[in-house]
């Protein structure tokens, strides 16, 4: 199970999660990037395939939504999964659980 928690202030986002990564019956506890990436302008949190959350964190590195609405962000989930349904050959699905942080709003992906 993972936690990932967001805190909107007047002028700051504050993201957090745990950080232990399992993997059949491995699990660790990584040094660097973990659940939450920090790109583009967007700050990223992610519950569910480490595979997924990486392929979400290098589609944002040159891809952004329109705006922060609701609508712009449905289109760019839409977008990232066909990205990765054609670069890794990954489902078409969004298979994870997000929390995306961008110009001051969150929005919950799931």
């Amino acid at each position: 199970m993972s936690v990932v928690a967001v805190k909107i202030y007047d002028k700051e986002i504050i993201m957090s999660a745990d950080s232990i990564i399992i993997h059949g019956e491995a699990d660790k506890t990584p040094i660097g990037k973990g659940k939450i990436f920090d790109v583009n302008h967007m700050i990223i949190g992610t519950s569910g395939y480490a595979s997924e959350g990486v392929y979400l964190s290098l589609f944002a590195e040159n891809h952004t939504p329109l705006d922060a609405t609701e609508r712009d962000f449905v289109e760019y989930m839409a977008e990232f999964a066909d990205w990765k349904a054609k670069e890794y050959g990954a489902a078409r699905a969004i298979e994870n659980q997000y929390l995306i942080a961008y110009k001051g709003k969150c929005f919950y992906v799931s």
